[in-house]
Parts: structure tokens; C-alpha cells; sequence
């Protein structure tokens, strides 16, 4: 691929997997000065609309197509791509089910959050306290306090509590 523009004509032919990465990569950087090829690359993935399939990394394409559309003040896609990533969390089993706590804070953080999302919450936050594959002590001070305040700690601290490929 000849830099950006490559990608960008190659982008329906992507692996799954190196779709996950190119959203992390722009999802990650686009608050800083993009080139013109780069800001096309980030409205053409947050345009499309991707067969997101119920297995790993389409939860988080999704989550990261949320933040991407966030940083583009394009809040309505933002809050659709999370509600995607949720749905696509929820039903797995802990290690996925607990990454369903990223969308939750996106939507908390963008004002989409709604009272279902907090029953949501919970029943994660349940599973990591009776998990016997989860360390619940990593993810104490997400337990340790109340539903808003561990969203809001999540959203500004993802890295602590989620590694790189589990964001």
C-alpha cells in the first residue's frame, strides 16, 4: 500500500484484525494534526457501516468507530458504534463481557447513557466480583465506587484497567 490513500482504496478488503488496528491507530491519534489523507481515512471508517459480526475484534472496531466519530464531533454515530460494541459484549463470556464496560463509558461520557446501560453496568460489574477467571482486585476501583464515578475513571484511564488489544 502507497501510504494513506493505499489504505484508504484497500479498506473494504481488510482483514478484520488489521481494521481493529487502523481504527485503534486513528481513534487514538486524531486528536492530533491530521493530514488531509488521514481526516478522509477516519470519516470513511466512521461512514461505513461494517458487517460487525458477535466475535473478537468486531466489539472493539466498534468501540473504537465510537470514539473516532466522538473526536469528530459526530456524536449521534458515536453513541450508535457504542451501543454496537455493547450489544456485541454482552452476551460473551467474562473476558469479552468485562470490555462491554468501554462503550458504557463512552456513552456515559457523550450523554447517551440511559438507565438500561446502568443495569448493564451492574451485571458486569457482577461478573467480574464472582468471576474465577477475572483478578477482581485490578478492577477495584471500578468496583469500589459508584456507577458514575467508575465510568468516568474508566473513560479517562482505559489503559489501566484494559491492555492494549482488549481496547
Amino acid at each position: 500500500m502507497d501510504g494513506w490513500e493505499g489504505v484508504i482504496s484497500s479498506l473494504p478488503g481488510l482483514s478484520w484484525f488489521y481494521q481493529f488496528a487502523l481504527a485503534r491507530y486513528i481513534a487514538d491519534s486524531i486528536h492530533l494534526s491530521r493530514t488531509s489523507a488521514e481526516k478522509v481515512l477516519a470519516d470513511r471508517l466512521i461512514s461505513s457501516d461494517p458487517k460487525l459480526e458477535a466475535a473478537h475484534p468486531f466489539q472493539l472496531i466498534a468501540w473504537n468507530l465510537g470514539r473516532i466519530a466522538m473526536s469528530l464531533k459526530q456524536l449521534d454515530r458515536a453513541c450508535i458504534f457504542f451501543e454496537r460494541s455493547l450489544s456485541l459484549c454482552l452476551p460473551h463470556k467474562e473476558t469479552i463481557r468485562v470490555m462491554a464496560m468501554l462503550p458504557l463509558a463512552g456513552l456515559n461520557h457523550i450523554g447517551c447513557l440511559k438507565p438500561i446501560h446502568l443495569e448493564s453496568l451492574e451485571s458486569v460489574r457482577d461478573t467480574i466480583r464472582h468471576s474465577s477467571s477475572l483478578n477482581p482486585d485490578h478492577f477495584k476501583p471500578l468496583l469500589s465506587v459508584g456507577a458514575q464515578e467508575s465510568l468516568n475513571l474508566l473513560w479517562d484511564q482505559p489503559s489501566r484497567f484494559f491492555p492494549f488489544m482488549y481496547r
